[in-house]
């Protein structure tokens, strides 16, 4: 049994070595004749309109600037505020916190 795998080796191997070899490449011509063939007309080239490029259109990433937060110190000026607290603006009064 264990001369088995060895069996499969030898003929994988003999299997491989039987192969058909790798076709010849075509000769080339010798330098004398290509100078002969080349000394005849060339063609000339014909160019063919193309269309520019068209752009696609593809969503870009436009980043936001991010603000920069300045710390407030001590003795920093503020702001007076515009508008007193009365009867007719207190709907507009946010309740920061809540006693009791």
């Amino acid at each position: 049994m264990k001369s088995f795998p060895l069996v499969c080796l030898i003929l994988c191997l003999l299997i491989a070595c039987a192969e058909l070899p790798a076709p010849t490449p075509e000769p080339t011509l010798a330098r004398t004749e290509v100078a002969a063939v080349t000394t005849t007309t060339t063609p000339t080239a014909v160019s063919t309109p193309t269309s520019p490029p068209t752009p696609t259109l593809h969503p870009t990433v436009t980043p936001t600037p991010t603000p920069t937060l300045v710390p407030v110190l001590l003795g920093t000026a503020v702001s007076p505020s515009t508008t007193a607290i009365v009867p007719e603006n207190v709907s507009q009064v946010t309740e920061l916190a809540r006693w009791g």
